[in-house]
């Protein structure tokens, strides 16, 4: 927070001139016949500095004719090779750091694109799963303050370099979980899905009639002789288990994670600021930086699909990704994502701690330790200042609703869509990465637009965001009406059937689609004798001697396609109002006390919304299971349940925020018209 209030009052500083290369800019012309740079006793590049004429503007400050400016060199250490330097500026800084920001930035979406996966490797529950998201959160809170203000009196480009190094490095931790064998496997005979030919007729086996297997009480699930069926919804069926060493190994690095990069938006931001020239060119620079790491969740959702389609332990199999042991390469994904952070973070250190600094000597006197007690003076004035505001309070609760709707909606959506509509997880990550890819950009920089064309002042922000609200919550509505019905399903809910007596089968739960299109708790429930080594059930006599494959069949629901396109126009509509919404925010203050009220609503936000959200969220989704498996993740869902659990608990955060935004309507005009009925001031929204 300290340092975000410092970004405005480097506004303030001595504004440097064109930078070495000869750059041009709308204040004035810099004439350079023989520009060359020396190197001095201190290994430092030095260059002479221009001469420069002001011409109309005014806005910038102009230089001392006495004033010594010296210039930072690219390279470490002693590797610093003059072909290089010109490599030394924000321009090349932007770009190298915007593509290690999208690497940073794509770790929460793939953890959420694997939840299905973790979850059945694990043998965990979603409120679990949802713990490990909010981990990031954890992190970012702890540290966000803290490392904000150490770093900027550090080497920033090296200080942000070691946090990518430490980022890639525990992402690749993570990865070591592939070292526990799936727990979905564990339940079962076999421990892969690729093995030899008999251990997957041996796998099999307990699930055919007349197999011979005799069900022991660790592997019960569900009696299906019982004339009632009550499941357990608590996800502690197995009390005796211990939850997997792997599960603390990702809360523990997701927390490291969280931490590492929850300043590189305020130190990036101030790097800029204290190096640029043109004041005005700095919002263009931190907006390309910004663009680019909105590439972040299409890129995990691209890499989640990917991951999806491979089998955890890579090796060639027939296994249907339908199949209620189908865990996909998780771990993959978490290795790309941290080499790739290792290598894009290197490069950053290189550039120098100032692009290009005026000395001290020429400076008035003034220290660290005064400015940095004046500010500390200032901070709880400046809080004070933003609280007394209502609508600025108004602001801080609508973000800290929206934070707790969307964190843990946005977590769980891929695993909602997997359920309601039977599709696999590459399925539902390709589609939603090019639908993000494109509404992100799109919503974001549209809303921009708007903004700024119209000049939207605070009542012209609040109506914007009232008006695409009201529109985006009805259409949520909709998704309501977007659901599937749940499967008929043979053994469930005590349905007896001939097999059950004649075949005497056990009560292990396979789910299997016949031929016939019905499904079935067990291959032996259908009556199937033999199985192939692609795990198809033949021979099976309640389906005609026919055959059945695992997993559930085919639904015949029509919504699927209406789904997307209503999440795609709601997601666009949701983006719209991040620009107006964030300028509400900010805009409510004093212009001195902009700064600190952003970083305050963001942590408000974080503590309030986004941090416990994915626990809610995880929840309310295990309070919809119907079925849960020996290992602790559950089989089956109840789709009808799981729609308006999760949906239920979605909408009603957003009509809270819509009342909040009405109120801050209802504030915005209030002021406006106690502004305009003054005679002697000049009404402004701004």
């Amino acid at each position: 927070l300290q340092v975000i209030s410092d970004i405005l009052s480097s506004r303030e500083r001595l504004d440097l001139i064109t930078n070495h290369e000869g750059d041009h800019d709308d204040t004035g012309s810099a004439t350079d016949s023989s520009r060359f740079v020396t190197q001095g006793p201190d290994g430092k590049l030095y260059q002479p500095i221009p001469v420069r004429t002001v011409t109309e503007n005014t806005e910038q400050q102009t230089e001392h004719p006495g004033d010594t400016y010296e210039y930072g060199v690219f390279g470490l250490g002693a590797c610093k090779p003059k072909w290089s330097q010109r490599l030394a500026n924000l321009n090349v800084f932007v770009v190298v750091y915007g593509v290690a920001g999208i690497w940073m930035i794509t770790l929460s979406g793939f953890l959420g694109s694997q939840v299905t996966s973790i979850e059945r490797h694990l043998g965990i529950s979603s409120s679990k799963t949802g713990f490990i998201l909010s981990s990031n959160e954890i992190g970012y809170l702890v540290f966000v303050i803290l490392g904000s203000h150490l770093g900027k009196y550090t080497h920033i480009p090296v200080f942000l370099s070691v946090s990518g190094l430490v980022f890639g490095l525990a992402t690749l931790a993570m990865a070591l979980g592939r070292l526990e064998t799936p727990r979905v496997w564990q339940d079962a005979t076999d421990k892969s899905p690729s093995g030899a030919q008999s251990s997957t007729f041996d796998s099999s086996a307990k699930y055919l009639c007349d197999s011979g297997f005799s069900a022991s009480i660790d592997t019960v699930l569900i009696s299906t002789n019982s004339s009632t069926f009550s499941p357990n919804i608590s996800g502690d069926l197995s009390p005796s288990r211990s939850v997997s060493w792997v599960f603390y190994l990702l809360v523990f690095c997701t927390i490291i994670g969280g931490a590492v990069k929850s300043y590189r938006i305020p130190l990036l931001t101030y790097y800029i600021e204290s190096n640029i020239v043109n004041k005005n060119r700095s919002a263009l620079l931190l907006g390309a930086s910004f663009t680019a790491m909105l590439l972040g969740p299409p890129v995990s959702l691209f890499l989640g699909s990917f991951s999806s389609s491979l089998p955890v332990d890579l090796k060639e199999t027939n296994m249907s990704k339908h199949d209620q042991r189908w865990v996909g390469a998780w771990w993959l994904g978490f290795s790309i994502i941290g080499l790739a952070c290792i290598i894009c973070s290197v490069p950053i250190m290189f550039f120098p701690r100032h692009m290009r600094k005026l000395k001290t000597r020429n400076l008035p006197e003034t220290t660290q330790t005064t400015s940095l007690r004046v500010m500390l003076q200032d901070l709880p004035k400046s809080l004070g200042r933003c609280f007394r505001r209502p609508i600025y309070v108004l602001a801080v609760i609508l973000n800290c609703i929206e934070g707790l709707a969307f964190s843990g909606s946005f977590a769980f959506y891929q695993k909602y869509m997997e359920t309601q509509f039977n599709k696999t997880s590459q399925e539902i990550s390709t589609v939603t990465g090019v639908i993000t890819l494109f509404t992100i950009v799109m919503g974001t920089f549209c809303g921009g637009l708007i903004t700024t064309k119209l000049k939207l002042g605070l009542r012209g922000c609040a109506a914007m965001t009232l008006g695409l609200a009201t529109v985006t919550i009805l259409l949520n509505c909709l998704y309501l009406l977007f659901g599937c019905e749940n499967s008929d399903i043979v053994g469930m809910a005590g349905n007896r059937t001939l097999a059950l007596d004649a075949c005497d089968c056990s009560q292990d739960v396979f789910i299997v689609c016949g031929e016939n299109q019905v499904n079935y708790l067990s291959p032996c429930l259908a009556g199937c004798r033999n199985a192939t080594t692609d795990m198809i059930f033949t021979n099976c006599t309640r389906i005609n001697n026919g055959h059945a494959r695992p997993g559930m069949c085919d639904l015949d629901c029509p919504y699927f396609i209406p789904y997307l396109i209503n999440f795609s126009i709601g997601y666009f509509l949701g983006t719209l109002t991040l620009i107006p919404q964030f300028l509400l925010t900010v805009r409510s203050v004093e212009q001195r006390d902009q700064s600190l009220a952003s970083g305050t609503t963001a942590f408000c936000q974080t503590l309030i919304g986004i941090l416990p959200s994915p626990i809610l969220f995880g929840k309310m989704i295990d309070m919809s299971c119907s079925l849960w498996s020996p290992s602790g993740n559950c089989i089956l869902y109840d789709r009808d349940r799981f729609r308006y659990n999760y949906y239920g608990v979605y909408l009603g955060l957003r009509f809270a925020s819509l009342g909040v935004i009405g109120s801050l309507l209802w504030l915005t005009h209030k002021d406006a018209r106690r502004e305009s009925s003054k005679p002697t001031s000049k009404t402004t929204e701004e």
